[in-house]
């Protein structure tokens, strides 16, 4: 992935590199006219406008210029001419004249905020400078601060600490992955360790559900699994009697301590695959008859307890009626496997009686029905994104993440709407709740998370552009799936989507890092696909006809496809612009 990073981070995609000026804002400009009573024409970065000077300047002569009115008409302060002999002496002499003190570093923060023509402020700057001398390497957090003032991002040391996590070198699903597997021993966080799954593993079949499931109900809260099996009519007539030991035997061998979750999955294999495909259907019928289960089970056993424990074997008239009662109040609410089991073992001698109740009892166990509701939530929710095609898997993902990871909180709090609890509050809990063993990578992630949302939406007047971040090994990617979108809004305020660009970044099995560049000028798409590999040569023209009919099936007509092979700095000259170039400097990473 690093291939594709230029300059070492990424900068902010999605800002608009034409900023309305504001009071107080410093920045370059070059005179270009100059006309009566103190006016002129004059270059400010990539604008030129009419403005009012506070003294008299010369047609060609390039100033330090602050921002002191934008009312009717710009006002400008020359802070100082930039000569060309000086070189980095001019930016000396600014930072002079601010009253701050001259170091290396702060020449050179100053030195690339006009470079890349940013307007800033002295509050700004003096933020910018205190965040700098804070951190040890300089370099990354010059980049980072100079990304946070052309994106207008307060400069706290909480939003300075999102950006450098954002863009570091570790991914999403690295950082996603480090905190899920640091509660896999920890009971404490059920919840948060099943969000972080849903975002990361990707489903490989219901005998890895279920044994991962399992495991983990055993590892946190110690459940015995032969009980579990049993309730479940799983133990018993469904397997045979030798594999049935061959299981438990290993099942109870495992540690909860220490145990790897592949020890759970080779017990499991044990069990035929038809009863593995008739599990969802017998945990959803269990689930559907719980309240009345449990209390039958309780009256049944309550029933049991009466009888003398030493009585080997029931009086004939006594088993016939409870063997009625069953038949009776519990046996239409079991599934098929259990009432094979009830059958099995429905003796009259007291082994046979006790192994029954005992399965009975478990029917009363809500704990047990809590584990069953979990794995059945578990089976169906892989089971749909599996059966799913690529694309509905990839909107499946997104909703999920755009839902539950945390992006939209401050928004849904602001307008008072309720949604599920996200990883983003779980984290905060955590926090506050100063739980030493995670904290540390719990605060990685909130970061991480803070930072996707600082960079991941600019809505103007005019269009609106957008960054989104996906970890990618949940749709089979090696790594995160990155993607920025810019597009035009049109008279009633809805996206246009005749005029869009839209960027992939990918990090692909085969060819590694790719990035897809599509354009889009009315409802016609310029494809260009870059990559590093030197493995992608062509596009076998079949690909080409299946992409083609699949676009104008939605009315859109592919008109060319690129392939661009090695120098990826090739974007940094190209316009990725809908009316300007968001993308100039941007660094390409996958």
């Amino acid at each position: 992935m690093d291939a594709f990073k230029i300059n070492g981070y990424h900068s902010a995609k999605i800002i608009s590199n034409q900023p309305k000026l504001q009071s107080g804002q410093i920045l370059k400009g070059h005179i270009l006219k100059i006309f009566p009573d103190n006016k002129a024409l004059i270059q400010l970065g990539n604008k030129r406008m009419n403005a009012q000077l506070e003294a008299s300047l010369t047609i060609g002569g390039r100033y330090h210029f602050l921002v002191t009115s934008t009312d009717q008409m710009v006002r400008l302060k020359v802070l100082g001419k930039i000569s060309k002999s000086k070189g980095k002496e001019n930016i000396d002499e600014l930072i002079n004249h601010l009253g701050l003190k001259v170091t290396k570093y702060s020449t050179t923060l100053v030195d690339e905020l006009i470079n890349k023509k940013i307007p800033f402020d002295k509050h700004q700057l003096v933020k910018a400078l205190q965040l700098l001398g804070a951190t040890k390497n300089k370099t990354d957090a010059i980049r980072i601060l100079v990304q946070m003032i052309e994106g207008k991002i307060p400069l706290t040391t909480s939003t300075y600490a999102a950006f450098e996590t954002r863009f570091g070198s570790i991914s999403l699903n690295e950082e996603l992955k480090a905190l899920y597997n640091q509660l896999q021993n920890n009971g404490d966080h059920r919840v948060l360790h099943d969000q972080l799954h849903d975002l990361l593993q990707r489903p490989r079949g219901i005998e890895n559900i279920v044994s991962r499931q399992l495991y983990n109900e055993m590892k946190v809260a110690g459940y015995d699994m032969d009980r579990f099996f049993r309730f479940t009519g799983m133990s018993g007539g469904g397997i045979r009697s030798t594999e049935q030991e061959n299981l438990m035997a290993q099942v109870n061998k495992t540690n909860p301590n220490s145990a790897l979750s592949s020890e759970m999955g080779a017990a499991l294999s044990n069990l035929r695959p038809e009863l593995m495909g008739n599990l969802p259907s017998q945990l959803t019928k269990m689930v559907e008859n719980k309240m009345i289960l449990m209390e039958e089970a309780k009256k049944m056993i309550s029933f049991w307890k009466t009888l003398s424990p030493s009585i080997e074997q029931l009086p004939t008239q006594l088993f016939a009626q409870l063997r009625q009662q069953i038949n009776d109040k519990i046996s239409p609410l079991l599934t098929v496997e259990q009432k094979q089991y009830i059958t099995t073992y429905l003796k009259n001698n007291t082994v046979s009686l006790d192994r029954v109740f005992a399965f009975i009892e478990s029917l009363s166990d809500e704990n047990l029905y809590s584990i069953a509701t979990r794995l059945l939530g578990r089976i169906n929710k892989d089971r749909n994104f599996s059966l799913s095609s690529p694309k509905e898997q990839f909107l499946l993902h997104l909703n999920h993440q755009l839902n539950h990871i945390g992006l939209n909180d401050e928004h849904n709090i602001s307008k008072g709407l309720t949604n599920e609890i996200t990883v983003k509050q779980l984290l905060i809990q955590i926090l506050s709740n100063n739980d030493g063993s995670i904290s540390e990578q719990s605060q990685k992630l909130l970061h991480y998370i803070n930072g996707i949302q600082l960079n991941s939406v600019m809505d103007t007047s005019s269009g609106i552009a957008a960054n989104l971040l996906l970890p990618g090994e949940k749709i089979g990617l090696k790594n995160d799936l990155e993607l920025d979108f810019k597009g035009k809004r049109k008279d009633n305020g809805e996206i246009d989507p005749d005029y869009c660009h839209i960027v992939f970044y990918l990090e692909l099995a085969n060819i590694k890092n790719t990035i897809i560049d599509m354009n889009i000028q009315k409802r016609n798409i310029n494809l260009t696909v870059f990559n590093q590999s030197g493995h992608l040569k062509y596009l076998p023209e079949s690909l080409k006809a299946v992409l083609k009919n699949k676009l104008t099936e939605l009315d859109y007509n592919l008109t060319h496809i690129q392939l661009k092979d090695g120098n990826i700095k090739e974007l940094e000259k190209a316009d990725h612009s809908v009316n300007t170039n968001p993308y100039k400097g941007v660094d390409y990473r996958v």
